[in-house]
């Protein structure tokens, strides 16, 4: 077990801030009951699980750590460049935002670039963005975009779009930021002159674009899903009939409409 040991200049690390392990190909960090906390997105996390590109920091304005993939396949931790050197974010607006409503949908129009043309309404919680194939909107021919450039995280009461330390910036409406909330209408370019997106949140979705679910491949073989055929109504006694299993499908389904048709799969993200 590797340890990362700050000195005394660091105050905001506590003696024992945070843990980091690999578990299936993820890397999960873990809070240890730090005295300022750990932060992930902006977020204060208890746990949260990690790839490649992520940020997260030891306290408010503390150390700031960066997951890497190194030749090999090894997952490293480096420290972050520091934020001093990025153009200011956009203000935020200290006022509550009100909750998404249970079917909102960020769906992303491609507006420009190789891509363009494209519509795509993304599921589950995180949608990473970059040149890389594991990302969940992929620009592979795109050269300005680095290969873990940004993502998008759902939050209770909105989207957030997060720079993932890359190369050439990420812009909202013309302004290169670290981290903004995106509202309807906004305007997200990745690098000068690089591939354009249309945000829009969507309160249902459009049968005619494409559903997005990250790691779905790898979720489907984890999780051994068939093929889905139809929905059934299945009576409540069945479910504590046939105790914890089909539980956790309940609790970590996705549910994507299609039309008049409901199509549940299975997330355990």
């Amino acid at each position: 077990m590797a340890q990362v040991v700050f000195g005394p200049d660091d105050r905001l690390v506590s003696r024992r801030h945070a843990s980091l392990r690999l578990q299936d190909d993820v890397v999960v960090l873990r809070d240890l009951h730090s005295s300022t906390g750990t932060f992930v997105d902006g977020q204060s996390v208890e746990e949260a699980e990690l790839q490649a590109g992520d940020v997260f920091e030891l306290g408010p304005g503390g150390p700031r750590l960066r997951i890497e993939a190194a030749a090999g396949g090894e997952t490293i931790v480096v420290p972050s460049r520091g934020v001093g050197a990025r153009a200011p974010d956009r203000t935020e607006e200290h006022i509550p935002e009100p909750p998404l409503p249970p079917g909102a949908q960020l769906r992303l129009q491609i507006t420009g670039g190789t891509r363009q043309g494209e519509t795509i309404t993304a599921g589950g919680r995180v949608v990473r963005l970059g040149r890389a194939a594991a990302n969940t909107v992929a620009f592979a021919a795109e050269p300005i975009v680095s290969a873990q450039h940004a993502k998008i995280v759902r939050l209770e009461d909105g989207f957030v779009l997060v720079d993932l330390e890359s190369r050439n910036g990420t812009f909202v409406n013309g302004r290169r930021i670290q981290r903004a909330r995106l509202r309807d209408g906004d305007r997200v370019v990745l690098g000068p002159a690089g591939p354009e997106l249309a945000v829009a949140i969507a309160t249902q979705a459009d049968a005619n674009t494409t559903v997005v679910i990250p790691n779905f491949a790898d979720i489907a073989a984890r999780r051994g899903v068939a093929t889905f055929v139809r929905e059934v109504e299945v009576p409540a006694e069945w479910f504590g009939e046939h105790g914890p299993d089909v539980a956790m499908l309940v609790r970590h389904r996705v549910d994507l409409s299609n039309g008049d048709r409901l199509v549940r799969v299975d997330d355990d993200r």
